[in-house]
């Protein structure tokens, strides 16, 4: 299709001679709406609309706009693989190398808007420590006391777990810093490193405990964590959470009263999952960032 195209804008106006693959970018730049003719040298008029090329071209967002994710999870993929996982990690040692192998696999399973898969680009050393330690801190303070019916009652199983607690919002910290540093795209584009200061991860570690208290408020609080989240990944790319409160809120019920019933659970991972990346949009950053061309070199 090189050959010369003619075309009315949306005021009206004939436009011409073009090659397609310029009509192509005329198209994505919103110059032509679907109704509007196109045709080729001594060809019949059509509306843009009925050319696919130009129907796609004019569909997708244009250059810097912000788009949804994309994500396909299987149902029983993602099922077995979380099992194997959780249970190595009560195991301790595989956790590293489990949780390395699963992070892997769910980011495969992502695509950034324009279709390139995203990817790990991470070595055993820095998840190994995370891992383990994170294990350590739940598994520790869960086994004090154990086969002691007062154990709760006990002031030194009270302060474990609660060392613990804070040691596990360290870990979680330091491991969500770790994905979002290590994440990368097929198409290398995608540079881009978590900037967002543990106290902050902190206090919304703290408010989200305290919402539980409220019944449903830790549905909103989870949705503006996971906005403050996003707006704190600097570099290439730029990514924005977009979930409802209300609809966290359903859909979480669904999953933890689903859950119940056993036989549902891994549609309804999957479900829930697949949901939970699309609320995330991103676009390309405006302009490489000091940190993002500091990452690539």
């Amino acid at each position: 299709m090189s050959w010369n195209y003619y075309f009315k804008d949306r005021a009206g106006h004939q436009n011409g001679p073009v090659s397609f693959e310029e009509l192509l970018v005329i198209a994505r730049s919103g110059r032509i709406a679907p109704d509007c003719l196109v045709w080729p040298e001594g060809g019949a008029p059509r509306a843009a609309r009925d050319v696919p090329e130009l129907a796609a071209a004019m569909s997708a967002p244009p250059p810097g706009a912000s788009a949804a994710l994309r994500a396909d999870f299987p149902v029983w993929g993602l099922f077995w693989r979380s099992l194997v996982a959780g249970i190595g990690f009560l195991f301790i040692l595989p956790a590293p190398w489990l949780a390395l192998w699963l992070y892997r696999w769910l980011m495969e399973r992502v695509s950034l808007p324009n279709g390139a898969r995203l990817g790990l680009e991470s070595g055993l050393g820095r998840p190994a420590f995370l891992f383990i330690g994170l294990a350590l801190s739940v598994i520790i303070p869960s086994l004090l006391g154990a086969g002691d019916a007062h154990a709760a009652q006990r002031g030194d199983v009270q302060a474990a777990q609660l060392i613990g607690s804070l040691v596990q919002v360290v870990f979680s910290f330091l491991i969500l810093r770790w994905l979002v540093d290590s994440a990368r795209s097929e198409d290398g584009a995608l540079r881009v490193a978590f900037q967002g200061g543990f106290w902050a991860f902190f206090g919304w570690s703290l408010l989200l405990g305290l919402s539980v208290l409220t019944i449903i408020g830790w549905a909103w609080v989870i949705r503006y964590q996971a906005r403050w989240i996003c707006r704190n990944v600097a570099g290439s790319h730029r990514f924005e959470f977009v979930g409802e409160g209300l609809e966290l809120l359903w859909r979480t019920l669904v999953l933890v009263l689903g859950s119940f019933l056993l036989i549902p659970i891994p549609w309804l991972f999957a479900w829930y999952y697949n949901w939970l990346v699309t609320q995330v949009l991103a676009a390309p950053a405006p302009e490489a960032s000091a940190l993002g061309q500091s990452l690539a070199a």
